[in-house]
């Protein structure tokens, strides 16, 4: 069974916790694999990794060299992972997690050590537990998201929408607000 990445992002968004509404810096990864043939089926798995957060992080600057894995503080067991396959959405459990420095591309290297759960969603039995390594995927840095509470709250006005999200990212490493498919966001500035 080989997964074999075809493209990559690292998404950014703020995000509002169902607990209390505070807003908060969040990251995700998306990965698409090429098709293949998975327990006798023709397939093509998609990965997503939500929830990562950097409790000091205030921009993508901050991804920059970080690693998570099962010990650490920030226990990649806490991020929600799946990968779609078999029609199903299937539990991806992270044990460990490491992005490299953000090229000037805007791209970033991640290596990363999964064991994906394709038995309880998927019914499939010889698939119990099965390892997935990904060695130097490269990510493509998306904009910056608005939650879509704060999207229909602000209605894409910059200087609202600036003085809202101040206080959570340093928009010094962000250009102005631009309306991108399905919504608004701030694109990444490197230089």
């Amino acid at each position: 069974m080989d997964f074999i990445p075809t493209a990559g992002h690292l998404g950014q968004l703020i995000v509002e916790t169902t607990a209390d509404n505070t807003p908060h810096l969040g990251f995700s990864i998306e990965i698409d694999f090429a098709e293949g043939e998975f327990d006798g089926e023709t397939g093509t798995p998609f990965l997503r990794i939500s929830n990562l957060r950097l409790p000091e992080g205030k921009s993508w600057r901050s991804l920059a060299n970080q690693s998570w894995d099962a010990a650490s503080p920030n226990n990649p067991a806490n991020v929600d992972a799946v990968i779609l396959l078999f029609g199903m959405p299937n539990p991806v459990e992270v044990q460990s997690l490491q992005l490299g420095e953000v090229q000037p591309d805007g791209s970033v290297p991640a290596t990363m050590n999964l064991i994906a759960d394709f038995e309880s969603e998927a019914y499939r039995d010889s698939l119990d537990a099965v390892p997935i390594a990904l060695e130097l995927v490269t990510l493509k840095l998306e904009p910056l998201r608005l939650s879509t509470r704060l999207e229909k709250q602000l209605r894409g006005e910059e200087a609202a929408t600036r003085e809202a999200v101040a206080p959570i990212v340093a928009l010094d490493d962000y250009g102005p607000l631009e309306r991108i498919p399905g919504g608004f966001g701030f694109p990444p500035k490197f230089s």
